[in-house]
């Protein structure tokens, strides 16, 4: 995995939550150069801190793909077996069979009628909304 200048850790494999002290820090680099770039004006954050660190989040692998990402965490269940479209339309090519049952992440939605799906971070293709239900 490599790291942007956005990455929290420089070692991904060496944490797996993060924590109030990693945010912190970034801040501190952060705000000072946001605040510069949006006002003229730098602004440096006053900090008064008290009490041990403690973790607020767990790690979770993502796939960046341009400006955004798509988690591998599914949050729907196929009902019926689909095709997987390369665009979002009944006549568009498919090359892939998704069973019922299979676990994907619904990236987005396309009027309503079309599910962007993925599967561990990478993204599979569009099949119908109908398809899909939220298993929790």
């Amino acid at each position: 995995m490599h790291c942007s200048r956005r990455c929290i850790w420089r070692n991904p494999a060496q944490r797996r939550k993060s924590t109030w002290s990693d945010w912190r820090k970034i801040a501190g680099r952060r705000v000072p150069q946001i605040t510069q770039e949006t006002s003229g004006v730098r602004q440096i954050p006053f900090q008064k801190l008290s009490g041990s660190d403690f973790p607020i989040g767990v790690r979770r692998k993502v796939l960046t793909l341009g400006t955004g990402s798509i988690s591998s965490e599914p949050t729907h269940v196929l009902i019926r077996n689909e095709i997987v479209r390369e665009r979002p339309s009944a006549e568009a090519p498919g090359n892939r069979e998704l069973n019922r049952g299979y676990r994907v992440r619904l990236v987005d939605t396309v009027e309503g009628t079309w599910a962007l799906v993925a599967r561990e971070g990478q993204s599979l293709g569009y099949i119908p909304v109908e398809a899909l239900v939220k298993p929790f």
